[in-house]
């Protein structure tokens, strides 16, 4: 059986996919790419507001992030 996927595990996927850096989606969030590379990494709580932030800068919907 597959162990799911952690929620920055989802936006590492999508934000591969869609061929965005990690210091893109940084810089847009206005933190540092060791910051962002932290909350795909689980190493930080990600919070709503910042699920939301991420879901808008890569043009996705925070809700399917949240349930693939």
């Amino acid at each position: 059986m597959k162990t799911p996927l952690k929620l920055g595990e989802k936006v590492s996927i999508v934000r591969e996919m869609k061929k965005i850096s990690q210091k893109w989606v940084a810089t847009q969030l206005k933190v540092s790419q060791q910051s962002y590379q932290k909350l795909e990494q689980g190493e930080t709580i990600m919070t709503n507001d910042k699920l939301i932030a991420i879901a808008s800068i890569l043009q996705y919907f925070a809700t399917i992030l949240s349930i693939i």
